[in-house]
């Protein structure tokens, strides 16, 4: 019997991105994105360097839009410093991703690219898995009282059966540490998933057609953030992604 466990010791280690007036506060996927998500810890010591790794990566590779997602686990808290964009579901997303490419641990900083394992950054290689099955993807964002209403849209190909999650991300953020294994430093973080909403199931072959209202955390910068939707198959590997500039409001 596979057992699982988290190491708690570091490794050393779409769409066209359109501006929020010319995307009209909505986008469309127009080709197939390639999502990049980063597992990390602001008590990790070996994570700084997956952090820039993540925020150098250029917006396209053969194509394909690249989507980046930094998600912080929490895991770290408990050895002397508090992340304060940790968040458990995603210890939990992090070990559904581990476990899907038969792991057994889940650590940091880990790279999935598209799904499966990408070790290959630690040389700055990239290897994109073939994209199939696309669904197609649209979404849509206006104000509302005290936040946006997003609005996913699109369809799931047939005999592929999915489920769509609504976030959003943030970059320029930085964090004085003042415990723990970064003592002293100052870390710059990119891409960094602050809110999470989902999942919406989705049937083979059927609408995507979901609304739902997002508040932006108190301390986030609109100018900095962005929207994301993500489809993923059943198993959790992405099929399709896309962002959206936060949209720009008169006044």
């Amino acid at each position: 019997m596979k057992t699982f466990t988290r190491v708690l010791a570091c490794i050393v280690a779409a769409t066209t991105q359109l501006p929020a007036e010319a995307a009209g506060c909505s986008a469309k996927a127009e080709a197939p994105a390639l999502v990049v998500e980063l597992f990390t810890s602001e008590g990790c010591s070996s994570c700084p360097p997956a952090d820039r790794w993540l925020s150098g990566l250029p917006q396209a590779i053969d194509g394909r839009p690249i989507i980046p997602l930094a998600f912080h686990v929490d895991y770290w808290d408990s050895l002397g410093w508090r992340d304060r964009f940790a968040d458990p579901r995603f210890d939990a997303r992090q070990d559904e991703a581990v476990r899907r490419n038969g792991g057994r641990t889940a650590y940091t900083p880990q790279v999935f690219v598209g799904g499966r394992p990408g070790d290959g950054w630690r040389s700055g290689r990239i290897a994109a898995p073939a994209a199939a099955n696309l669904p197609r993807l649209e979404l849509a964002a206006s104000p509302a009282s005290g936040g946006w209403q997003l609005t996913a849209g699109g369809s799931m190909p047939p005999g592929v059966a999915g489920r769509l999650w609504i976030g959003l991300v943030e970059s320029g953020l930085s964090s004085a540490v003042k415990a723990g294994e970064n003592s002293g430093a100052t870390l710059r973080h990119a891409h960094v998933v602050r809110v999470w909403q989902g999942p919406q199931t989705l049937a083979a072959g059927g609408a995507i057609d979901w609304k739902t209202k997002l508040v932006l955390p108190a301390d986030s910068s609109p100018a900095q953030s962005r929207f994301v939707a993500l489809v993923e198959d059943s198993a959790g590997r992405p099929l399709q992604a896309l962002e959206l500039p936060v949209c720009r409001t008169s006044g």
